[in-house]
């Protein structure tokens, strides 16, 4: 009986995305498992594809199969040596279609290197028969591609078969003249990053090349080398022949045109690849290595608890809620070395490339060797080879941002999620899955403890601890019995230093020379880069905006640039305004860049380093600077919300959190709780060592609650606050909410669209009887432009059983209706 296997297309639109079922041909049936990348006919014109196999039938369902006969198309190839997916990641990848809607193709991509992306192309070739028969229409094309002069310089020319496309021929015709021995159509494929090889040599006909040794016919000393090297050896590298045998290459490639030897390529076994996912001397040097005995009673319970779940082989949740510097690193690092002890492997998550640096650091000095990276900063060939050595088999741990957690590590033990309350842990891009979803997923698929640290958990997750469904361990003191830093608040409209043009306050000014002459270091965070966050015309109040987005331009005096951090959009400032013609433009708010000249100005003999998105456009750079920082002494750090987690500088003793209303003020039910997280998180950062330290907030609503329980490291009097706001508005963690984005680069069609939209999303949900989704109506998006698209949103809530299951079957509904070329829709949820 023959064999069939279920496939899905590695590019796949989604009106057409869903399992085949395709013959495997007898010479491929000792090839094929589960996760295998196949070549596969498709469509009408059986225009090849990558696939990947998704299953593999048994009898009883070949045999249904095999009565369709002709019907289920073959097989055309099997790729590489084995599977790239594991069984694990065709499962996952089938739960993310499932909850996402996206497709099969979509869920894969994020499982493998941009690397492993096939360029296919079908290639053709006139045949002699064709030059004599073909008719002149085809012959003038082929002669217009190639830029030819006559049908005879054809003979060698390879075409591609889209060009003949182009030209209007049918694909179904060319294949007819394939079939006449008129043209031949072969599958040329090419990967964009290949596996590493060496260029190699071997004996073409062994007993030849030993009767020429041995009587010394070979023409030269050198030859005669190479072929008694190769003789005893059978096959070398070029690079060890050209060393052992102290010759050329040119010696070589004559014996090459002898037709002695020939040349290959061998790839290079993971075990002999370098990585170099991160550079050690750039990593945070002086890290205290706290022994057994320093833990704190609750460290010692809470890796307890972890351990436990790790020796059985749980799915267990935990949430790892401490203070900032509690010690939930130190938890961390013992949780891991458990992990390994059992013969099991670990992933570490941290929310930024930023944070990397300082966590490898930590874990180096106690898993040399053990440890690789993954994340956005690294190249396409960095990400390649540490891919392909976590799946040899070759680390035990992976450290990275969010797409770390897709890492095929297998014997998996442990997940930890550090700082689970960042946001940069959801994709902005589709498919918008949340890393933490796909962990809770990893967790359950393949019975791993899952640990989510945070001083300030997000609402959700720490719900989840309510609710049951995580278990809370707390970390309620510093390691080493520090304090937490007190906090004052500064109500600007009290405090306001016209000298600093109200940036910093007379308070805190007076703080930072005090702090600068005990010769301890002051941090200024500041949740905005650039200059002037808003470039104004005085005469009629417009606001200069980026063209392409619907958001004003940030100034960059370095730059003298007007630039849109939304879409990269940059204009040279002019004085004269665009709308009324007056010259009447001005600056108006702040960023880093204009904190940073305020500073210099005040201290000119301290050291000053800023730390954003335009200062450290890498993550080099990013820890070089931070270095330069942790080893001076009377200095100032100034920063985005980079600088505000997860590092540890002994002498920091000045926090100063700035603009704090612009962060409460946002347009968004999480506002308050983001708010309170990077302000806590900022506040963090002073006296984590020996020497005390100290936080002022400027603000002028000093009474949010917010700003208040931040104030007194009050998590729980926030969350109570917080939870009974959300409880009465039904947002999450009380609901699941999906947010659909219709947008097209006509302001009018945007909006047309959304309300039909609307009306389909209404009578689909009437008609599925899904009575507890509640659709708002749309309207334009907090963002109404971004990148020359309108944007418009439609939200809908979800509060009764099965809610994620029930948006995504939704989702799967509509996006099959959708056919308009020019509207994107896209579907978000929120949690995902």
């Amino acid at each position: 009986m023959s064999k069939f296997v279920k496939i899905f297309l590695r590019k796949a639109l989604s009106s057409f995305d869903r399992i085949y079922t395709y013959k495997v041909p007898e010479t491929m049936l000792e090839d094929i498992s589960i996760g295998r990348r196949v070549l596969i006919p498709f469509g009408k014109g059986d225009r090849f594809n990558e696939a990947f196999i998704f299953s593999i039938l048994n009898l009883k369902e070949s045999s249904e199969a095999e009565k369709l006969g002709d019907k289920i198309k073959s097989l055309a190839a099997v790729l590489d040596k084995g599977p790239l997916l594991s069984n694990m990641q065709i499962k996952l990848l089938a739960q993310m279609k499932q909850l996402y809607s996206c497709t099969y193709g979509q869920a894969a991509s994020l499982m493998l290197p941009a690397g492993f992306n096939l360029q296919l192309a079908e290639i053709i070739t006139i045949t002699d028969l064709g030059l004599d028969e073909l008719d002149d229409t085809f012959i003038e094309i082929a002669l217009e591609i190639s830029k030819k002069k006559n049908k005879f310089e054809l003979s060698k020319f390879k075409f591609n078969l889209d060009d003949f496309l182009l030209k209007s021929y049918k694909r179904n015709d060319l294949i007819s003249l394939a079939k006449d021995g008129l043209i031949n159509i072969n599958l040329s494929s090419d990967q964009k990053i290949k596996r590493k090889s060496n260029e190699h040599v071997k004996l073409i006909n062994r007993e030849e090349a030993i009767s020429l040794f041995e009587d010394s016919a070979l023409g030269s000393i050198q030859q005669d080398s190479i072929i008694e090297y190769l003789i005893s050896f059978e096959t070398a590298s070029t690079q060890e022949i050209i060393q052992n045998c102290n010759v050329k290459r040119n010696s070589l490639k004559t014996l090459e045109s002898k037709g002695l030897i020939e040349f290959f390529h061998k790839e290079i076994s993971t075990d002999d690849i370098e990585v170099d996912s991160f550079d050690p001397e750039l990593l945070p040097k002086n890290f205290n290595v706290v022994s057994d005995n320093d833990l704190s009673q609750e460290q010692i319970n809470a890796i307890a608890s972890i351990n436990s779940s790790i020796n059985n082989r749980l799915n267990k949740e935990f949430l790892l809620y401490g203070i900032t510097g509690s010690g939930k690193t130190e938890v961390y690092i013992r949780a891991v070395r458990n992990c390994l002890s059992k013969g099991q492997k670990a992933i570490l998550l941290v929310p930024e490339i930023g944070l990397t640096p300082q966590m490898v650091g930590q874990f180096n000095l106690h898993f040399p060797e053990k440890i690789t990276v993954l994340h956005s900063g690294l190249s396409q060939r960095e990400r390649f080879d540490s891919w392909e050595k976590i799946k040899a088999g070759d680390f035990e741990i992976v450290i990275g941002a969010r797409s770390a957690i897709f890492s095929p590590l297998d014997n998996l033990g442990l997940i930890i999620i550090d700082e689970e309350q960042e946001s940069s842990y959801a994709s902005d891009m589709s498919p918008y899955y949340d890393a933490r979803t796909i962990a809770r997923l990893r967790s359950l698929n393949e019975n791993v403890t899952l640990v989510l640290g945070s001083a300030t958990p997000s609402l959700e997750t720490f719900y989840r601890s309510l609710d049951g469904k995580a278990e809370r361990l707390e970390l309620s003191a510093r390691a080493g019995m520090a304090d937490l830093p007190p906090v004052e608040i500064i109500d600007l409209r009290q405090d306001w230093n016209t000298d600093t043009e109200g940036i910093i306050s007379n308070h805190l000014f007076e703080a930072m020379q005090k702090t600068l002459n005990r010769e301890e270091q002051v941090m200024l965070f500041l949740n905005r880069r650039g200059f002037a966050s808003t470039v104004l015309c005085s005469e009629c109040g417009q606001n200069i905006e980026c063209p392409n987005c619907s958001i004003t331009f940030t100034y960059h005096r370095d730059k003298n640039l007007l630039i849109c951090h939304y879409c990269g959009t940059t204009e040279k400032l002019s004085k004269i305004c665009k709308h009324c013609g007056e010259e009447s433009i001005i600056n108006y708010g702040f960023g880093t860049q204009k904190l940073e000249a305020i500073c210099r100005k005040l201290f000119p003999e301290v050291d000053i380093f800023r730390i954003d998105q335009d200062t450290s456009t890498n993550s080099k750079k990013q820890a070089a600077l931070f270095q330069k920082f942790r080893e001076s002494k009377s200095s100032i750090l100034i920063g985005t919300q980079m600088i505000a987690k997860g590092h540890n500088f002994p002498r920091l003793t000045l926090v100063g959190i700035l603009n704090v209303d612009q962060m409460i003020s946002r347009n968004d039910y999480q506002a308050a709780e983001h708010a309170f997280q990077l302000i806590t998180q900022a506040a963090g950062r002073a006296g984590r060592a020996d020497l005390p330290g100290k936080v002022y907030i400027q603000a002028f609503d000093v009474d949010n609650y917010a700003i208040q329980a931040s104030s007194r490291h009050n998590y729980k009097e926030f969350v109570e606050q917080e939870l009974n706001f959300r409880k009465a508005l039904k947002y999450p963690p009380f609901s699941t909410l999906a947010h659909i984005t219709i947008s097209s680069e006509n302001k009018n069609l945007t909006a047309q669209a959304s309300r039909e939209l609307y009306d389909i999303i209404e009578k689909t949900i009437i008609d599925n009887n899904l009575n507890d989704l509640i659709v708002l109506k749309p309207a334009p998006a907090n963002l109404y432009k971004l990148q020359n698209r309108w944007r418009w949103n439609i939200i809908i809530k979800s509060n009764g059983e099965d809610q994620i299951k029930k948006l995504s079957s939704l989702w799967h509904k509509i996006s099959l209706m959708k056919n308009n070329d020019l509207i994107r829709v896209s579907f978000r949820l929120d949690p995902a």
